[in-house]
């Protein structure tokens, strides 16, 4: 990372891990398939059973702490200043742990919130009337999710920054931001650099997102603000530029940058790591829709994994890694948990990864708009024609499908 510390690029994801199973995962993932890197959130209604794995991997002697990174997230209920180290402390409670490795804000807005206090795990995990307290607060009129409109990310930021200075958490990070949101944390930023992004990403969704073309190269250090008011930082780097009317030092300008996400990431020193980095089969219902793709179905993905005799999802994987990500596969079964790090084998062709590149068709999965009241939702030009900001009544428990799963984990869905 930025900072110096060492994250390993595969790690195990917990979003919808049941409880119940979770512990024996974490277990299981760090002492026979060699992971050291867990993912996790108080959201998520698991952490204290990572906790209890972890106490017990320590006690035991599988792993010293330093051989881990455990990283976690900020609640979008907690993005005010005061709220922060309080959000922090309940997970660090629940982990069985005196700090983590990575400490992220889940989501720019600060919504579900109601501003008014902060909300923990043990407040509950599941949508309730604001009056309750839990961490999806609703209203029980209009049943939209309540928004704290009134705190923005930079001071949440500010805050996080404070965590690294109490050796609380050793890198801070961002998720489910967009480049705006990126360049404005990197501007405002007094003394650490988000070290991580952390977005979905997977062959239908490769954050591709900036697109031009730029013949002439220059070096120089400049900063404005383009017309179409996203800021632009560019620090004594090579960069491609396309001329039009412009005044260097001076804005307004138009400059055009060819990059995807991770390009950005790499020009600013942050680590692009993917979540939901095989699309997330087992997603709750309300993230869901009759015509959704399926990625491991997909037949380049197929043909490739009859090729090398791996899974589909191990060739998903090995692209994530070719492709520059970090990537936090989900799973709770033990087959599946060894083989999604079993990736670093065998290499695709350029042949195989232009038909991968080629997937690509801006397919979110988590775009969430029942969260779009807040004037910080990053996903705002991806929303359907015609969205009508509130018309997203809250959802059902956000975990409901993964506070238990009937099936077992043979019919257990990759992540």
């Amino acid at each position: 990372l930025n900072n110096g510390v060492h994250m390993p690029l595969i790690g195990l994801g917990t979003w919808k891990s049941p409880l119940g199973k979770t512990k024996q995962a974490v277990y299981h993932a760090v002492k026979n398939a060699g992971y050291r890197l867990i993912d996790t959130a108080n959201d998520y209604n698991n952490e204290h059973e990572i906790g209890e794995a972890l106490k017990k991997l320590l006690d035991e002697g599988v792993v010293k702490r330093e051989d881990l990174f455990i990283q976690s997230k900020l609640w979008n209920s907690n993005h005010k200043a005061e709220f922060v180290k309080p959000d922090l402390l309940a997970t660090l409670k629940d982990l069985n742990l005196d700090y983590i490795d990575s400490f992220i804000i889940h989501w720019p807005q600060a919504c579900p919130a109601t501003g008014k206090a902060p909300a923990v795990r043990s407040n509950g995990t599941h949508a309730a009337p604001a009056s309750e307290g839990t961490m999806f607060p609703y209203d029980p009129e209009t049943l939209v999710y309540c928004s704290d409109n009134d705190t923005h990310f930079a001071e949440t930021w500010t805050a996080m920054e404070k965590l690294v200075d109490e050796g609380l958490v050793k890198s801070i990070g961002l998720s489910n931001f967009n480049k705006t949101q990126i360049q404005e944390i990197l501007r405002i930023s007094k003394k650490h650099k988000p070290a991580i992004l952390q977005n979905e990403c997977h062959p239908y969704l490769q954050q591709k997102d900036l697109v031009v073309v730029l013949p002439a190269t220059v070096d120089f250090l400049f900063y404005g603000r383009a017309e179409n008011g996203i800021d632009a930082s560019i620090k004594y780097h090579r960069v491609l530029l396309q001329y039009d009317d412009m005044l260097f030092g001076v804005s307004p300008f138009r400059m055009y940058l060819v990059c995807s996400q991770v390009d950005f990431c790499n020009f600013h020193g942050i680590i692009f790591q993917a979540y939901s980095p095989l699309s997330s089969k087992d997603r709750p219902a309300h993230f869901r829709k009759k015509d959704d793709p399926e990625l491991l179905e997909d037949p380049n993905i197929r043909k490739m994994s009859k090729k090398y005799n791996k899974s589909p999802a191990q060739i998903v994987l090995h692209w994530h890694i070719a492709a520059g990500h970090a990537a936090v596969p989900k799973s709770v079964t033990p087959s599946r948990i060894e083989e999604n790090i079993q990736v670093f084998d065998f290499q695709l062709s350029k042949e195989e990864m232009d038909v991968i590149s080629a997937m690509n068709c801006g397919w979110r999965i988590l775009l969430w708009p029942h969260t779009a009241t807040h004037p910080d939702y990053p996903f705002k030009d991806e929303l359907p024609f015609g969205h009508k900001v509130g018309s997203y009544k809250r959802p059902m428990q956000w975990l409901a499908s993964s506070s238990s799963n009937k099936d077992g984990d043979k019919k257990e869905a990759r992540n």
